[in-house]
């Protein structure tokens, strides 16, 4: 049992993830989070200790103006584009256990859930390649279809993949 203000950050190197765990209005959460190379995704896991629950508002924040966030009912989207023509999208996939989840114009809400976890995958349509005037296939493709491997893939499933491939590296 945790004090309230206290809290354990963690940076392993030997497993390339980071791990907070911390008292959150009197709820003891473990947040982990890594950046999987296999599935070519950031993956956050929130979870409630002794079986409690939490809320939590999700949003993802703007940095110009022209910037757009939309919001669905598992997914937040983020759409910018640079005067140059570069642009970026970035999706965050968020599955709740246990509680209710809703978005409402720029934000998801999660109520009285026991854990969540927030998949991100961000593309651009840069190219290396200066005869396509540095242009390459669009962001949206390619998000889709990263997110499309990483459906039905529970947190477990995509830690193991990304330690198994991580410790490979590593452990060499």
């Amino acid at each position: 049992q945790m004090r309230r203000g206290t809290c354990v950050r963690e940076i392993s190197l030997a497993k390339g993830v980071v791990r907070y765990i911390g008292v959150r209005q009197g709820i003891t959460l473990e947040i982990t989070a890594f950046c999987s190379h296999p599935a070519q995704v950031m993956v956050l896991h929130y979870q409630a200790a002794e079986q409690k629950t939490f809320d939590a508002t999700l949003s993802v924040a703007r940095q110009r103006a022209s910037d757009s966030v939309s919001v669905g009912t598992k997914e937040i989207r983020l759409s910018s584009e640079l005067k140059n023509g570069m642009r970026c999208r970035a999706a965050a996939v968020i599955l709740s256990h246990g509680g209710e989840q809703s978005a409402v114009p720029g934000h998801m809400i999660l109520k009285a859930v026991h854990s969540f976890m927030v998949v991100i995958a961000i593309e651009t349509n840069y190219l290396m390649d200066d005869r396509q005037n540095w242009r390459g296939e669009e962001p949206e493709g390619k998000i889709a279809e990263r997110l499309n491997e990483v459906r039905g893939q529970s947190f477990d499933e995509l830690f193991r993949t990304h330690c198994a491939d991580y410790q490979s590296l590593f452990d060499r």
